[in-house]
């Protein structure tokens, strides 16, 4: 009777297996290089602009001072809001552009800060800006040279003027107001004043402030009737 071999069964298969397995998870011996990550993107800034004024002076309410600010920058291109300080108290959000009027006398300084939505900003600042009440000598003058007064006396409290003015031997009493406008300012005297004189009883000007001559330039009314006129500041004594 012929023995029945039987293979022997080797433990290879098993240990091929589990390399196979062993291999797979390390990658089989591969160099595996990280993930690559994007760089951060820089925090955006706001590069800063100047601020420029019109006029460099005024009169307390009566005059509109105007701000611009420019050649500001954000470096993504993203929108500006500005904050605007006037020196005076007062604070304004708004665009590069804004009025403001002050309520008081004073030297004063503007700054605007410039920001964007991520909340990088920058600032400038304009000054000094002089405002001034108008207390003082005043004439009024024609736009064609002649003074119709030319030593009117004005006093300013808050938005009311007052004052008066005795050249040319007639004495006028002066009474009016500053408004957002500018000034409107009427003189008025006696009927039996200014003998010998042709003046009005009564004559009223309204204008608005003019960098230009630190006066006011409008019209005067006499009896409905408008003329173009100025009023200018004399200084110590009387205009012309």
């Amino acid at each position: 009777m012929s023995a029945v071999v039987h293979p022997i069964a080797r433990p290879w298969t098993a240990s091929l297996c589990l390399g196979v397995v062993l291999v797979a998870a390390s990658g089989c011996g591969e160099d595996t290089a990280p993930p690559t990550r994007p760089s951060p993107t820089p925090p955006a800034a706001v590069t800063a602009g100047v601020i420029s004024r019109i006029p460099g002076a005024g009169f307390v309410l009566a005059t509109s001072f105007i701000f611009t600010a420019s050649e500001f920058k954000a470096s993504d291109d993203a929108a500006l809001t500005y904050t605007w300080d006037f020196g005076d108290g007062g604070r304004q959000t708004g665009g590069p552009n804004i009025a403001h009027r002050y309520g008081g006398p004073g030297t004063f300084t503007v700054t605007a800060i410039a920001a964007s939505a991520t909340g990088a900003s920058a600032s400038a600042s304009v000054g000094p800006i002089a405002v001034v009440t108008v207390d003082g000598r005043w004439g009024l003058q024609l736009i064609g040279g002649d003074f119709v007064v030319r030593n009117s006396a004005i006093t300013q409290n808050g938005t009311a003027v007052t004052g008066d003015d005795t050249g040319l031997d007639c004495r006028f009493t002066i009474g009016g107001e500053v408004t957002s406008s500018g000034i409107v300012v009427t003189w008025t005297r006696g009927e039996r004043d200014c003998a010998g004189r042709n003046m009005p009883v009564a004559f009223a000007f309204r204008g608005e402030a003019d960098r230009a001559t630190g006066g006011f330039v409008g019209a005067i009314n006499v009896s409905d009737t408008f003329v173009a006129a100025r009023l200018l500041p004399c200084g110590r004594g009387p205009c012309g």
